[in-house]
């Protein structure tokens, strides 16, 4: 019994050595597919090593065509103290195609110890865009992107640089054609302006109609940010104090808190506060976007009545002022409304209330954060695509007294949040052959 039990032990110890050996000896090949061009020389980089002692190493490659293979070295003699690399050249002919080898190491002395790795050697045929080498890499301010092309023959490319949110939202993307012949470097910069919210984004780069292609994913961290400013400004009627908030981080901020030390006295809110304790009062924003500021204003009051007076004397001057213009200036309205499919419809009304008016012109933009699309149903303007908008005009021959026109268009929003609209304005002559204008006022809506 003795004896079976030394042997068994015996036999689990040199079980344990060679799997050891077997594990510890290594390959290692970079990179697993080439791309070269006809008659160019390229190399693959193999490194190999063994624990052993004494013997050495063989490295052989088998595949076809063979005589494309030039081996400096085939052999490593052991012991080695670190792992030793080995170039492996291919001289390919002008025969394109995508040629299979594979690269094996093997143990002297313990010829059963084989590894092995599979590579591809592409031969690019005339005229075809090989990828050298690429690199995506956030700075501070931007995602910086590299392609390195290869091309024998002048070839015109298109190269997509794009970025994309965790929710598959596409936040940036910009497409350039070129011709490129010999080696010849791609890059772009990303601004992280277009990737304003705190998320993982991807960024790719990448040819098209071709398999090059590289991405890239970070991580834009949580930033808090809340900045409050006070400003105060005097006149003989009443004290006035203007709190700022501003969401300077890329989160939305929730319920956040305002706490302002009030003069005793009268005083008007233009947003009445939640609690005043002990000339202490607080307001709670309830939601603040990133980017997006707001103002609490409130007054002390010097004279009430004279105040009061006053103003209701000012109300009513002004009130009779933009009733009488109003009668008679024509008058401009923007709204935006979501429909059922998820788009939103921006409609233009005009109202002539006053006198005939002629060369009407009317402009509207539609910013970069939302896409249009090409459905008029009513009057369809003149396009012109900028970098920084769409810009959408309309000419309309006259306008009689008491006409009312209804112009609209659709457009789809590209990110979500609170997004603002811009205004959109109309300039017409009167029958004076002056010329005057109107412009409506700017929106936002939550999308």
């Amino acid at each position: 019994m003795e004896k079976i039990l030394a042997f068994t032990l015996i036999a689990f110890i040199v079980s344990i050595g060679l799997v050891s050996a077997q594990t510890d000896m290594s390959l290692e090949v970079v990179p697993k597919v080439l791309r070269v061009n006809p008659g160019e020389m390229t190399k693959f980089t193999v490194t190999a090593y063994s624990p052993e002692s004494v013997g050495g190493l063989y490295l052989f490659v088998t595949g076809s065509p063979s005589h494309w293979i030039n081996m400096g070295t085939s052999y490593i003699d052991l012991p080695v103290e670190d792992p030793v690399t080995v170039k492996i050249e291919f001289y390919p002919n002008d025969v394109p195609g995508t040629y299979e080898y594979e690269i094996k190491v093997q143990s002297h002395d313990k010829p059963e110890l084989v590894l092995s790795e599979k590579v591809e050697l592409v031969v690019l045929g005339e005229g075809e865009v090989s990828e050298l080498d690429g690199e995506i890499k956030k700075s501070a301010d931007s995602v910086d992107m590299l392609l390195e092309l290869d091309s024998g023959t002048e070839e015109e490319v298109t190269a997509e640089f794009s970025l994309v949110s965790s929710s598959k939202k596409t936040m940036y993307t910009y497409t350039k054609t070129l011709f490129i012949e010999g080696r010849t470097n791609l890059t772009h910069e990303i601004p992280l302006s277009a990737a304003p919210f705190a998320d993982t984004y991807t960024a790719k780069a990448e040819v098209k109609g071709t398999d090059i292609s590289l991405e890239k994913s970070f991580m834009i961290e949580p930033v808090h940010r809340m900045v409050k400013t006070e400003e105060e400004s005097t006149n003989p009627l009443f004290q006035e104090f203007v709190i700022s908030v501003s969401n300077e981080g890329n989160v939305i901020e929730e319920d956040y808190t305002v706490s302002a030390n009030v003069p005793t006295g009268f005083v008007t809110f233009s947003q009445e506060p939640e609690s005043c304790d002990e000339s202490v009062c607080e307001w709670t924003v309830s939601k603040l976007n990133p980017e997006e500021a707001m103002q609490i204003v409130y007054r002390v009051q010097y004279w009430p009545l004279i105040a009061e007076g006053l103003l209701i004397a000012v109300l009513l001057g002004v009130f009779v002022f933009f009733g009488r213009t109003k009668i008679n200036t024509p008058a401009l309205r923007k709204k935006v409304e979501m429909g059922e499919d998820g788009s939103y419809m921006t409609v233009l009304e005009i109202k002539n209330a006053g006198k005939k008016i002629t060369d009407v012109i009317v402009k509207d933009e539609v910013s970069p954060l939302f896409n249009l699309k090409d459905d008029f149903e009513t009057v369809k303007p003149a396009v012109k695509h900028h970098k920084e908008m769409t810009e959408l005009v309309w000419s309309l021959p006259a306008i009689e007294p008491g006409d009312h026109r209804i112009i609209h268009y659709k457009m789809n929003p590209v990110v979500k949040g609170s997004l603002k609209v811009p205004k959109a304005f109309m300039r017409y002559s009167t029958g004076k052959g002056g010329k005057s204008k109107v412009q409506t006022k700017e929106l936002n809506i939550a999308a």
